[in-house]
């Protein structure tokens, strides 16, 4: 992905980006034109409103919209905040786009956040909704121990198709992350998942754990090596999946690892979100201690 930002004047500007991906059965391609005028409103809340068009130039051409909305931008002392609320015209109709998210530093060690992402689409039982809240803590005076945990609630529904569909899941995750000497680190995670099902007459549920663990060891104030292994549990069959496998790592900046693996053996859940080092083969993946900037990332418990 690459794009271009113009600025037409103090508060007017022009924006452009254009994507590549390449999937399993196809490649697609889409650009984005936008313009957007910013509205200050006091010295910590500001806004913008926009239009937005994405044109697809390889491949299905079915996600081609144009986009109207409001932005809002909150920066305080211990409150960040945003909001952004779109409507879009495509050829599935009128659908609306609703993103807020809060970021609240209490004090130097805890941060709470919370993100809501609702995707409704032109029916009133079409939609997708995705709302996430969590808690970090980062004790300032001893950075040994670092600690966050995770709930996210899922609910997406479409009764627009012959057979109604209905999916709603809760997660939950805590990750530890433990360092008794410079050079070496110490993290654990937990995260559980239930979900519920329905499709036309038929319904499911399935509850599923993942317990894993990681050991790095900074031989180099750039690089690291480790080791690292996970247990997934699937209790609707009893079923258990493990992972286990070495890596190399080198520090980007700071706070900011990228790390290059090989899993001997893995899992993979489609759901998960931050295990990708737990996938079997070869592997990369990026990690990054938390703080109140990285919280505004947020990313999902499963």
């Amino acid at each position: 992905v690459f794009g271009v930002n113009l600025q037409l004047s103090e508060h007017v500007g022009i924006y452009t980006n254009y994507g590549i991906e390449n999937g399993i059965e196809d490649a697609r391609s889409q650009g984005l034109i936008g313009v957007r005028t910013n509205i200050p409103i006091n010295h910590w809340l500001t806004g913008n409103i926009f239009l937005e068009r994405v044109e697809t130039f390889q491949g299905p051409t079915d996600e081609d919209f144009t986009a109207y909305g409001f932005a809002l931008k909150m920066t305080r002392v211990e409150e960040k905040g945003s909001m952004r609320v779109e409507v879009r015209h495509g050829e599935d109709g009128v659908q609306i786009l609703a993103n807020p998210a809060l970021t609240i530093k209490w004090d130097d060690d805890w941060t709470s956040f919370w993100r809501t992402r609702h995707f409704q689409k032109s029916e009133l039982n079409h939609f997708v909704h995705s709302s996430l809240f969590g808690q970090s803590y980062r004790p300032q005076c001893n950075d040994k121990w670092n600690l966050i945990g995770k709930l996210q609630f899922d609910w997406e529904r479409d009764y627009t198709i012959p057979e109604d569909f209905e999916e709603i899941i809760l997660a939950t995750s805590l990750d530890i992350h433990y360092q008794p000497f410079t050079s070496w680190d110490f993290m654990l995670r937990y995260a559980n998942k239930y979900a519920q099902t329905r499709f036309g007459g038929a319904k499911s549920s399935s509850f599923t754990e993942l317990v894993a663990g990681r050991l790095l060891y900074e031989f180099h104030s750039s690089f690291d090596a480790g080791i690292h292994g996970g247990i997934l549990r699937n209790h609707q069959d009893d079923q258990f999946n493990y992972a286990y496998g070495v890596e190399i790592g080198a520090k980007l900046v700071k706070n900011l690892w990228l790390s290059i693996g090989y899993n001997l053996k893995g899992f993979q859940d489609d759901d998960m979100v931050g295990n990708d080092f737990l996938r079997e083969g070869f592997y990369i993946s990026v990690r990054f201690k938390f703080d109140e900037k990285t919280a505004e990332d947020m990313l999902p418990a499963w």
